[in-house]
């Protein structure tokens, strides 16, 4: 079987989270993986006959959970891992398409062409908390995170379902993504090419500086398509355009674009001496240039550019304690440079009578956002049972640079673009663009039994958000305030043996609301209703969370099966929800009644040998708004159930077969207010079939693979802002067939 990943050969990298921000750290008293229970019967069992049962060694490794390296099956939270091999061997090439074969997520993408991530039937991005190496890859004004990361320099990705900050502080609310890259010893390189002008190329290394114990890692890879290109049947700007004559009332609005190239890159510099303190320095560039796949919002918009630069940096200290423990400290820093030009009305669009646009209408919006700060950690094995946990953590949030700009006004077409008349954006005020987040946790996980471990913890945090008053119907902002939230967790993990877990779990999570929800503001124009507008007077949302848990792992002659499955119900209580009541300009509130979810998850994995396997997940849920009346209630724009079925098999000595098949449920609209009842939109239920080709290492160096994805070209369809009739009825149509060919060396 595969072992559980490590950094340099040995020990696993577990993650330090005291903060909002996680901590990626190991250290020579970082504790080793838990055993796994062994399915094998009997008190003096053999532990290589349990270690040969383990399944998917590699996989069932998670550090979220607890900060500590352990299996997914004694971890007290619903977790997966996803390794490196399991990535490679049903080509998964993209961030989101792993994200899609994890039980309980679904993953779309929006007009803009962001990738949204939803989580057991909530699709939010301010609720689920994506980490790249530890560090928090969600933007401290919009909470969007550069999520179409290529995985070929990744070597696992760990997902935690379920709220999370105790740990994690806000926005680990619906759950937390930890995106690991490689770093090992040696030299890997890839190049792949196919469909839609596709292209990559990426490259890791580590190296061992004789018996210093320094380290050096680095990886970089470039990714560039000319995207896929399906119709848009109509916009609302199809009306106009066929009155001018510029279009045929039979033509589509046009063509998607979904154009656009990437860069990534890497390094880290580590001391680790052998039974010493561990230093390191890591930092990462990543740069998105893109078009957008539709537009802004119901119009498309082919001439639309989207700017994107991220700066994640870390230095981090490590000093053991003997052999009880470990005292930690780490200072980090990101920004996020964003400049978003879309083009809202195409060529020739007539503003009024007589007034037409020759270069389109465009809206820019460009801002920097920074977060800095530090964080404290300690951890402590007392009395061989108890293994204590304590953090403290500060940082802040920062939005130096923001500004959006026009090239138009109600009745007139500019020649460049520039501030509206008479418009000032809230983001220049100080108690919107700058503000304070600091916490302290303590978490104990105690091993009451052999068989049986309680995991306590509590979280205090403080953000700074605005203070404000109504007045006349409007929202005054009268300086800031320090608003605390306190965040328990309880988990309860009983092994009794012969292969069995059960798991009994609790959580409270929350979530700020971001920069954006806080001050977002645009002008009032025909073009812009029915978007949101940020609301100064929002408070932090809450989740409480209740899960069960069941595993089991059994030997079936000399084929290995495992079986998880587990049911949760969630209460959110204040949701910050955008509800259309009025067809305009849509203000976010906190939704006071909130919003029930309950579902079940389930896996079952089949395994022959390291090469032929087969598994099947199934997750559903049920969710409704409290405030909607009966009838209108359920959520259900997330499919309701999904499937995801896989099965690899060696085909001779030297290739491998694999096909992946994802199913799920139909889609509709929501209906929580008389407006959204009328904006109808119905999306078939999908079945989705991919499949590839791989060799095996050839000459101990290289192997090829050739991956084909929606084998039966089936048309899928995303949901769109606005679908009802004179506006962008025809939804948001998906790439088809593609064919991925791909080559990687090892040394």
């Amino acid at each position: 079987m595969s072992e559980p990943p490590v950094d340099d050969g040995t020990r696993p990298e577990p993650v330090l989270t005291t903060g909002g921000t996680a901590l990626a750290t190991s250290g020579p008293t970082a504790p080793p993986e838990p055993p796994r229970p062994s399915p094998v019967a009997g008190p003096a069992r053999d532990e290589a006959a349990a270690d040969e049962l383990a399944l998917f060694g590699a996989e069932d490794v998670v550090t979220l959970a607890t900060r500590q390296a352990q299996s997914v099956s004694v971890a007290p939270a619903i977790a997966t891992g996803v390794p490196e091999d399991q990535m490679r061997a049903l080509g998964l090439r993209t961030l989101p398409e792993v994200l899609k074969m994890v039980p309980g997520f679904e993953t779309s993408r929006d007009v803009q062409g962001f990738h949204r991530v939803s989580a057991r039937g909530m699709r939010d991005d301010s609720a689920l908390l994506i980490l790249y190496d530890g560090h928090r890859l969600n933007s401290p004004y919009d909470a969007k995170a550069l999520l179409n990361l290529p995985t070929e320099n990744i070597e696992r990705v760990e997902v935690v379902r379920g709220p999370g900050s105790a740990l994690y502080g806000t926005g680990a609310f619906l759950g937390v993504v930890n995106v690991v890259s490689k770093r090992r010893e040696g030299l890997e390189a890839a190049a792949s090419g196919g469909s839609f002008g596709s292209a990559a190329a990426h490259l890791s290394g580590g190296l061992r500086l004789g018996e210093s114990g320094w380290f050096l890692y680095g990886d970089a890879g470039y990714t560039r398509t000319d995207g896929y290109r399906k119709p848009i049947v109509s916009d609302s700007a199809s009306a106009k355009m066929e009155a001018a004559g510029l279009k045929d009332e039979e033509a589509s609005a046009g063509l998607t674009n979904d154009s656009g190239q990437q860069v990534n890159a890497g390094f880290e510099i580590r001391r680790s001496p052998a039974g010493g303190a561990q230093t390191k320095l890591s930092a990462r560039f990543l740069h998105e240039d893109r078009a957008a796949l539709v537009g802004l919002f119901d119009v498309l918009g082919r001439e639309s550019n989207l700017l994107w630069s991220v700066i994640l940096a870390d230095l981090s200290h490590e000093q053991p304690l003997g052999k009880s423990g470990a005292l930690t400290a780490r200072a980090f820093f990101d920004q996020q440079m964003v400049d978003r030009l879309f083009q809202v009305a195409p060529r020739g669009y007539q503003l009024v009578d007589g007034v037409s646009a020759p270069v389109g209408l465009f809206e820019r919006t460009r801002f920097t956002a920074r977060t800095y700060g530090g964080e404290l950690g300690l951890d402590l094995s007392i009395a061989q049972s108890h293994r204590l946990s304590l953090g403290l953590s500060g940082a802040v949030q920062d939005l130096p640079k923001y500004s959006y700009q026009v090239n138009w006004e109600q009745e007139e077409v500019l020649a460049e673009l520039r501030d509206p008349t008479g418009f000032t954006a809230r983001q220049s005020l100080k108690e919107l663009n700058r503000r304070l987040v600091a916490g302290a946790f303590i978490q104990d996980v105690w091993r009451v039994h052999e068989t049986l471990s309680l995991t306590l913890g509590l979280r205090a945090d403080v953000t700074q958000l605005p203070k404000t008053r109504e007045s006349g119907g409007e929202v005054l902002i009268e300086g800031t305030r320090m608003v605390p939230s306190l965040n328990p967790r309880l988990g309860l993990v009983w092994s009794p043996g012969e292969g069995w877990n059960f798991k009994l779990l609790y959580g409270r999570a929350f979530r700020a609301p971001t920069m954006q929800e806080l001050a977002e503001r645009i002008p009032t124009t025909d073009l812009s209703q029915g978007r949101f507008e940020g609301n100064p007077g929002l408070q932090p949302a809450t989740i409480d969370t209740v899960e069960a848990g069941v595993e089991t792992a059994t030997a079936v002659g000399e084929n290995k099966v495992r079986l998880r499955a587990n049911g949760f119900f969630n209460n959110f209580s204040d949701p910050i929800m955008a509800i259309d009541t009025s067809g305009n300009i849509i203000p976010l509130s906190n939704r006071k009644l909130g919003v029930l979810v309950w579902g079940a998850e389930a896996e079952v994995r089949f395994e022959v040998s390291s090469r032929a396997y087969t598994f099947i997940n199934y997750s559903w849920f049920r969710a409704i708004d409290l405030a909607t009346p009966k009838g209108f209630e359920y959520l259900v724009n997330v499919p309701q159930y999904r499937f995801n079925w896989a099965a690899q098999l060696p085909l001779g000595r030297h290739f491998d077969l694999a096909v992946l098949a994802q199913l799920g449920a139909e889609r509709r609209n929501n209906a929580l207010s008389q407006l959204e009842t009328m904006r109808y939109y119905r999306i078939p239920a999908y079945a989705l079939v991919g499949a590839q080709l791989r060799t095996e290492q050839l000459a101990d160096h290289f192997d090829f693979a050739l991956t084909v994805q929606n084998l039966f070209q089936y048309q899928l369809y995303d949901d769109v802002p606005r679908p009802d009739e004179g506006r962008m009825p025809g939804l948001l149509p998906r790439e088809g067939l593609g064919a991925y060919l791909t080559a990687r060396m090892r040394y």
